[in-house]
Order: structure tokens, then sequence, then C-alpha cells
């Protein structure tokens, strides 16, 4: 019998699906990073396991990247990025309120969307961040973060109307424990509003994009594991998905991209141009479909509401 993983997220025996062994993992990150990791920055043997009850997919161990892989990936150009299609969403939750509210972005780096919202207007703005260097500098731009870990707000009593996780839930090796954290700091009628890939990504037709795979990414997460996670922590469910690219133009960029360095015959290159993009084509139009009917994107912004009393 298969060694059985509880879910990080309903605790469900959950089988291996596939090994990503660190011998793997190297040179999948150096491609997309251009950029070798040293053999200690990525060390680790995972397993990939899927939960048959919420279809969380998980890493074990969930063991996230150590500080000496985030030093390095983050140093990396352009990691950081300057807009994300979530933060005009949160900048909307934020307005929709009609009033100043409070907020606490977990996990908030350089504080980019912290930035974003003061220069907009918002105020009662806070972050923090585990990161020294990234509170230095979030700092730096006069922004209220603290270093250290969410407890120890949780241990001063504070509250907040809203709470962002700007792709941080996907990071953590405990997403369950994190979510029960937050919820006794949230405010009745208050939001968490939680930022992540949603998987898998359009672009994941031959394997699954290594950088949302551990140690980068610990979970992979859908509506169904979603909506499992809100209903644990008694939590109402809404979300906004992110508008998919057309199939076409998705598909030929991969066929594109799989044609480029081969070194077949131009007869032979043009069928497989064409099988590559008939496969892809067929896959991104099988996409899980939405509650509106429309096909998954590659993000999505859940709002966890936390009932009023």
């Amino acid at each position: 019998m298969n060694k059985q993983i509880p879910c990080p997220v309903c605790r469900v025996g959950s089988e291996i699906v596939y090994r990503l062994p660190a011998e793997e993992i190297r040179p999948r990150l150096a491609k997309h990073y251009r950029m070798e990791p040293s053999a200690d920055i990525v060390d680790l043997d995972y397993g990939i396991a899927s939960c048959p009850s919420c279809t969380l997919v998980f890493a074990d161990p969930m063991a996230a990247g150590s500080a000496a892989f985030y030093d390095w990936v983050t140093a990396i150009p352009g990691y950081h990025p300057k807009h994300r299609w979530e933060w005009g969403g949160i900048a909307a939750r934020l307005s929709s309120w009609g009033r100043d509210v409070r907020l606490l972005e977990v996990g908030c780096g350089e504080g980019a969307l912290l930035d974003r919202l003061r220069a907009e207007g918002h105020q009662n703005l806070m972050g923090i961040d585990l990161s020294g260097p990234s509170v230095a500098a979030a700092k730096a731009k006069g922004l209220d973060v603290v270093h250290g870990a969410v407890e120890q707000l949780l241990a001063a009593n504070e509250t907040y109307d809203i709470v962002v996780l700007s792709h941080v839930l996907e990071h953590v090796a405990e997403p369950r424990h994190l979510m029960e954290t937050l919820v006794p700091m949230l405010r009745p009628g208050g939001e968490i509003l939680v930022c992540l890939p949603y998987s898998p990504l359009s672009l994941e037709i031959d394997q699954h994009e290594i950088t949302n795979l551990p140690p980068h990414h610990l979970t992979r997460w859908n509506l169904s594991s979603l909506r499992r996670l809100a209903l644990i922590v008694r939590l109402e469910l809404s979300y906004l998905p992110q508008k998919p690219r057309a199939p076409l133009p998705r598909a030929l960029t991969y066929a594109r991209r799989r044609a480029r360095g081969s070194d077949l015959g131009a007869i032979d290159r043009a069928k497989r141009f064409r099988a590559d993009f008939l496969r892809a084509l067929k896959l991104l139009k099988q996409r899980e479909r939405m509650d509106d009917g429309q096909r998954a994107g590659d993000r999505i912004l859940a709002v966890f509401t936390k009932p009023r009393l």
C-alpha cells in the first residue's frame, strides 16, 4: 500500500502522484531563470501528492525553500513584479467599503502593493514580512512595516478590516494554520484577500511549471481546494478570476516555443508544429470552467469573508 500523506488543508490521506528529485529541480530552475542554483540551495527530493477529497496538490515534504534559496531567487532581476493583475482587484475591494479601512499585508516584501495603495489615497496600511532586507526596503519608502511572524500581531490583539496574502499561501508549509491564525485578527465582516496561481496554469501542457512547484510553491490551488479551506476556517468564499488568454494564441505560443531550436527538417518541423498546436488547443479548451462558465485563467483573487455577528 502506498504511503498516505495527510492533506495540509483537509487532513485526508493522499498519495504521491509523481516524484521531483533535486537533480531535476536545479536544471529546470536554471533554464527558467537563466541562472544556475548551487546544490546547497536546492538539495531536497520532493514527492507531489494529490488530495482525493479537496483536490489540493501539495509537496512531500512540505518544506519551503531555505533562506539561501529565497536569497538566490529574489535577487534575480524581475523576480519581484512592479505590478500584478490582482492588485487592481484589491484596490477596488478597499474602495467598495466606502470608508478608510485598516489593512494588513502578510508577506508584504518590499511594499510594492502597500506603496500603490498609499498612492491611491488609502491610509491605515500595515505590512509584516519575515525578510529583514525586504522590511528595510519597505521602511525606506516610509511604509509602516514590521519584521517578524504574524503570530506576534495576534499576541498583541491587533484586528483588521482586510488582510492581504498576495502570493503567500502557496509558499507556506502550513496554509491552513496560517488562515486559522488570521481569522481571530479579522473584524466581523472583514475579508482575507488571497492572490495565488490557479493550477494547472495554461502553460502547463507538457509538464508542471517549475516555479509552481517546490521548493518555490508547496501547494497548487483550484476552486475545490479553496472552497474546502473556506469551509474549514468558517469563512465565506467569493472570488474574482483572471480573464484567461484565448486558447488559439496560447496554443500558437506553445507550439512556437516547442519548435524553437529544433534540428528537424522543414517538413518534419511543420508536422511537429501542427501536432503540438492541435494538442495544446484541445487541452486549453478543456480547462476547468468557473461558476460563470468562463474558462479558468492563470490567477485568482479569492475573498474569504468573516460573517457578521
